[in-house]
Parts: C-alpha cells; sequence; structure tokens
C-alpha cells in the first residue's frame, strides 16, 4: 500500500479538556510527554494505532488528523508542495524520530513521522483507532494526490466516489479511506474512526459528554456501520463497527 499511517492525533486549545473527553468516551490510557512539552501520548489499543492529544500553540481550534510514516519528512514535505500541498511544519525533532505536517490540496491537515514504532501495549488501552478518513470536494483530486505522495493504491467503491487503502501489507498501520461527502453533506475534514461494538451506544455517551453528532449511525454497503461526532471542541471524529466477519 505505500507508506502506512501508524499515529492520530487530536489537538485543540484545551489540552486537559480533550484528555478528559477521550478518555471517558474510548478509555483511553494516556501519559505526559517528559520534559514541558504538553501533550499525552495515547497508548494503541490492539489491532489500531498509538497517537497522541495536545493543544494547539496559537490557541486556533486544532484538528483531528493522521500521521503517515516516511522515511524522509523533509523529503516528503518538498514533494507534497510539488503536488499542490503546503508545509504548515517541520521537519522538528521530538522524542524518538522527527515529524512534519503538511496541508493537501483541499486544505485538510495530515501528519509525517519519521523514527522508531509508535505502537505500545494495548492491554489496557481502550478503544482502538483503526480508521482513517478525508473528505472533500473532489474525491479523484485527493485520491491522486495521496497516491503519488505516498504511493497508495486505492480500491474505489462502485457507485461511490470513495477508494479503499489498506493498512500496510508487513503488519503496520491501519487502512483508510479517501472520497467526496455524500450527495446533500456539504463538508470536508480529515479525521480517523475508533473501532467500537455498538455505535449507537457510544454515539449517546459522546453526546451527554458534551459532544454533537455530525452525521446519524448509518450502515454501510459493504459492511458495517459508522458515524461521525464533532467533540466538545469542534473536532469531527468517526465511530465505525466493523461487519461481523471481520470482528
Amino acid at each position: 500500500m505505500g507508506n502506512p499511517t501508524v499515529f492520530f492525533e487530536v489537538a485543540g486549545p484545551d489540552e486537559k479538556g480533550l484528555v478528559d473527553f477521550y478518555t471517558q468516551l474510548f478509555g483511553w490510557k494516556t501519559s505526559p510527554v517528559p520534559g514541558d512539552m504538553p501533550y499525552n501520548m495515547v497508548t494503541a489499543g490492539e489491532g489500531g494505532a498509538a497517537g497522541g492529544i495536545g493543544p494547539t500553540p496559537d490557541g486556533s481550534q486544532g484538528h483531528v488528523t493522521f500521521y503517515v510514516e516516511v522515511d524522509d519528512v523533509a523529503g516528503a514535505l518538498q514533494k507534497a508542495e510539488s503536488l499542490g500541498g503546503s508545509k504548515v511544519m517541520g521537519p522538528m525533532d521530538v522524542p524518538g524520530g522527527q515529524i512534519g505536517m503538511l496541508t493537501d490540496p483541499e486544505g485538510h491537515v495530515a501528519g509525517l513521522w519519521s523514527g522508531g514504532s509508535t505502537e505500545g501495549n494495548g492491554a489496557t488501552a481502550g478503544t482502538p483507532v483503526v480508521w482513517f478518513e478525508v473528505i472533500g470536494k473532489d474525491g479523484n483530486g485527493l485520491r491522486s494526490f495521496y497516491a503519488d505522495l505516498f504511493g497508495w493504491n486505492f480500491d474505489v467503491v462502485e457507485n461511490m466516489d470513495y477508494g479503499m487503502v489498506s493498512a500496510d501489507a508487513n503488519g503496520g498501520g491501519i487502512p483508510g479511506g479517501i472520497g467526496a461527502a455524500p450527495e446533500g453533506m456539504d463538508t470536508t475534514y480529515q479525521t480517523v474512526y475508533a473501532g467500537v461494538d455498538d455505535v449507537d451506544g457510544t454515539l449517546q455517551k459522546a453526546e451527554s459528554l458534551g459532544a454533537k453528532t455530525a452525521m446519524p449511525p448509518m450502515d454501510l454497503p459493504m459492511g458495517g456501520r459508522i458515524a461521525l461526532f464533532v467533540d466538545p471542541q469542534g473536532h469531527t471524529f468517526g465511530l465505525f463497527r466493523p461487519p461481523p466477519e471481520q470482528q
């Protein structure tokens, strides 16, 4: 599939509020990064990606996004710019590796990671993050950008402007999808999905913690069930229950 997606991130103006919301909702195990950096690592759940929750330095709304593992962060940033994207930050050295961040031609934020493994002990980590997604106005254009940048191959869903990319063949990373918003849904975003047993119940719990429903539960043509909510700081986040044969 090319470069794997190995990390997710939630960043907003109130770091402590985000940690409180997501740990209550998903039972995530978090640990602060040593030193003065206000950032919390999220241990990977079984079958999912590790992640992080932190503040935005400028106090802006921030994002929910994913990080793709690359060999050369600086080179990937330059390639993204040559394909019509923009560099947001980096390369920047962090504990264990190096990161960068870019926006694609439609303005969606994506991260880059180079370094050691981001995996952790998932025994008590809670609900895993198992899927990433980019939804925009031009599905074909977005798939072309990410295919050229990361070497991703897409399996386009019949009768849908949506392409799915597999996890890394060597067992690393999580799968995802890139496409256009469904008809009548005027939105663009980049996000990740947590794998849950009960989409409807988890969505109700998210609302009880201060979130709002962005897309009510719906069954997918290829099997499974999804929903989207907006957390208390305005970030879009997904819920996914896989079809029975994948559970």
